[in-house]
């Protein structure tokens, strides 16, 4: 009895080594795959003090950064995770709307009951910066509702009814 104590003992122990290491190693491997992907900015687009913002995740995944270009202006850039240097969306920060701009715009368009989140995203063809506001709506439906980042225009918008 003694024996099959020990071996289960030794086995529960070996799967929670092997399950630490392998989180270990996965959060080690989205680092270094992050900051993997956002080097072309540095290395193609010659953008300096690249920091990143966020990671979206749509039809593709994107990491999101802002830097400097070398006229000394502050950019924010949409890296796609396999770039390519025609791939990347470069923008002028002072050309991208606040988000506080784009919550006034879900409000007066959209009524909202709570504003769960606005971050930046990107169109499904991989073409278009954009806001992505998520909200709540008076029938308790969760919304994605997308704005150009440009210009605040409407783009998309979908909602999930909770069940």
């Amino acid at each position: 009895m003694r024996k099959w104590f020990i071996i289960g003992g030794s086995i529960i122990v070996a799967l929670f080594v092997w399950l630490c290491a392998d989180i270990y190693h996965s959060s080690i491997s989205a680092e270094k795959m992050e900051k993997g992907d956002i080097s072309i900015l540095t290395k193609q687009y010659k953008l300096k003090n690249v920091e990143p913002i966020s990671t979206y995740h749509g039809k593709k995944t994107y990491y999101i950064a802002s830097g400097e270009n070398e006229k000394g202006e502050n950019v924010i850039a949409w890296v796609p995770e396999k770039a390519k240097k025609g791939d990347v969306i470069v923008r002028k920060k002072e050309g991208i709307i606040s988000k506080e701009r784009v919550e006034s715009i879900v409000k007066q368009d959209r009524n909202p009951e709570e504003i769960k989140s606005i971050r930046l995203a990107v169109s499904p063809n991989g073409k278009t910066p954009l806001w992505e506001v998520t909200y709540t709506d008076d029938e308790n439906r969760l919304t994605y509702y997308y704005v150009t980042t440009g210009s605040g225009d409407f783009y998309r918008r979908y909602s999930l009814t909770r069940g």
